[in-house]
């Protein structure tokens, strides 16, 4: 009986990848419900960055080339390992991660190397929230609150976000606010189409 629920507690465990799937060929749009912007995010092909393997997906703002972040999935975490390829964090920062109840994490690096790199500091929690209806089907999903600030002073920026990801599709909806000194700024979006990768 024991062995039974230790066996039915493994299957039922979720992982990063469940609710960051990095099928390359992926590509998931988005809409920000106040102006109708659509943003696209696009998954590529995993390559290597010094000892890790790393997966680039590529956000573009209507019809722009966009900018490309690149994530780094374990286990339980997914993590930012690079803005820059060529400028890699010095330490890759944890955006989401799974466990047994909350699951809450700090951070402390920088936005990457070189002179050019500025102070990054940042905490996150996350937890399964049950079910939603997504796209037509019901999924489990996780909900992640991250807060993080980059630089010092006055000339630092503070992100909040809350982030809801949807299992086997990925993040489905996203609020971030923003405050760079006395200018605060509040975007929301929403996903609107998922097309798998193969």
């Amino acid at each position: 009986m024991i062995l039974s629920l230790i066996c039915l507690t493994a299957l039922q465990r979720a992982t990063a990848g469940d609710f960051f799937p990095v099928v390359p060929g992926t590509v998931r749009t988005y809409e920000q419900k106040r102006t109708g912007e659509v943003l696209t995010n696009s998954i590529g092909n995993p390559i290597e960055l010094g000892s890790m393997t790393v997966v680039p997906i590529t956000e573009a703002a209507g019809s722009g080339s966009g900018s490309t972040t690149y994530y780094k999935v374990g286990e339980d975490d997914v993590s930012i390992a690079a803005y820059d390829i060529k400028k890699p964090m010095n330490v890759p920062m944890p955006i989401l991660k799974v466990g047994v109840g909350k699951v809450t994490w700090d951070y402390q690096g920088s936005t990457g190397s070189g002179k050019d790199a500025e102070r990054l500091l940042a905490h996150g929690e996350a937890h399964l929230a049950g079910q939603k209806l997504v796209l037509g089907k019901k999924i489990d999903i996780l909900t992640v609150k991250l807060s993080a600030a980059i630089g010092i002073g006055l000339s630092g920026e503070t992100f909040e976000q809350t982030a809801v990801y949807g299992k086997g599709i990925g993040l489905i909806e996203l609020t971030t606010k923003t405050k760079l000194g006395k200018k605060s700024a509040e975007v929301s979006y929403h996903i609107v189409t998922f097309e798998p990768g193969k």
